[in-house]
């Protein structure tokens, strides 16, 4: 005999409530399991190395003459095109040489030529992130002297005793020095007579007072005193080579007149303590700095030397000029040249003469 119990309606709707509340509970746990194992799947995925799968390039060898040609594709030049930086080794391509003949025509890697841009640009376009050094060196002449470096700088007599034909020689000849700078080396021009300036500087001479005054391009004010600079000392500065910079310090070497006065051992102090230094600086005067020239010459040698930096001079047009500059270069490692005509120039090392361009 078996025992019924009949349920009452209460107890079957809860029943039944609890039956929805767990079918809706398993269906939740499976989509939220679904979910879980699709993000485990897609970490995974992402984990996993992928192998790039390296390009291969084939091409035709050539062909016996008996052969038959291939037709190859025109490869059109007519438009110029803006050179790319050479890709790096991780992207480039391994290259098969293929014996058999490929139903794909390949045009020939060297017929695949670009129109070549001219226009390299100065090297002010660079900037100073471009992984050069300082900056390019340059080779330029002055009165036959050839000169090399990464920086130059020419001290040039600006007296009054220049005036005629020695003036004449001095602008033409560094008028075209300087223009074989372009693109190369950072130069300077430092100018002097009685005192010392900066090419492009506004100068102003007091001859009976023996007083000058130079302003820089900053309104910046220097003020000197029988040869002798007072207070601040100008601080002179480094020109890139480029086009603009060239033009301007040829216009300041055609335009600065003759100032009164010849004194050269500030004018050189002022170059080797240019920062960073200079490696050639190009001296040229005709005439010497007082009766202790030579003592003048040996003590600025010596700081040249301790500096490693290399006077080149000049004595133009006058021989008592030529003892200092002899030791100026002879204890730097430089040239000393004598010139007595723009077509006599002579090596005071050798006593020779030199070829002029």
């Amino acid at each position: 005999m078996s025992l019924h119990t009949k349920l009452t309606p209460e107890a079957q709707e809860a029943l039944r409530k609890q039956k929805v509340a767990a079918t809706v509970t398993s269906i939740v746990i499976a989509f939220l399991s679904i979910a879980l194992i699709g993000v485990l799947l897609m970490l995974l995925l992402i984990a996993i190395p992928h192998k790039e799968i390296e390009t291969i390039i084939t091409y035709q060898a050539p062909q016996s003459e008996d052969s038959e040609e291939t037709d190859q594709p025109k490869v059109q030049t007519n438009q110029r095109q803006t050179p790319k930086p050479p890709a790096s080794s991780a992207s480039v391509a391994n290259i098969i040489t293929s014996a058999s003949v490929s139903a794909v025509s390949v045009p020939d890697a060297q017929t695949m030529t670009s129109v070549e841009s001219l226009d390299f640009g100065e090297v002010s376009d660079f900037g100073l992130d471009a992984g050069f050094e300082d900056s390019f060196s340059s080779e330029t002449s002055f009165f036959g002297s050839k000169v090399q470096g990464n920086r130059i700088c020419y001290v040039i007599d600006y007296s009054a005793s220049m005036k005629g034909e020695r003036d004449k020689l001095m602008r033409a000849e560094l008028t075209k020095s300087v223009n074989k700078l372009r693109g190369g080396a950072d130069f300077n021009l430092i100018f002097f007579s009685g005192i010392a300036w900066q090419s492009g500087d506004k100068v102003k001479i007091n001859r009976g007072a023996k007083t000058g005054v130079v302003t820089d391009y900053e309104g910046k004010t220097y003020q000197w005193k029988a040869g002798v600079p007072e207070g601040t000392k100008q601080v002179m500065e480094w020109r890139d080579p480029t086009s603009q910079n060239i033009e301007e310090a040829v216009k300041q070497i055609i335009n600065t007149p003759l100032y009164f006065g010849t004194r050269w051992d500030y004018p050189l102090e002022y170059a080797m303590s240019m920062d960073p230094k200079p490696d050639i600086i190009i001296f040229m005067t005709d005439g010497t700095s007082g009766k202790d020239s030579a003592e003048m010459a040996s003590e600025i040698a010596k700081k040249a030397q301790r500096r490693k930096i290399v006077i080149n001079t000049i004595a133009l047009m006058e021989p008592k000029a030529a003892k200092g500059m002899k030791i100026l270069a002879e204890e730097t490692g430089g040239t000393a040249i004598m010139v007595k005509s723009e077509n006599e120039v002579i090596d005071l090392m050798t006593n020779k003469l030199l070829m002029t361009e």
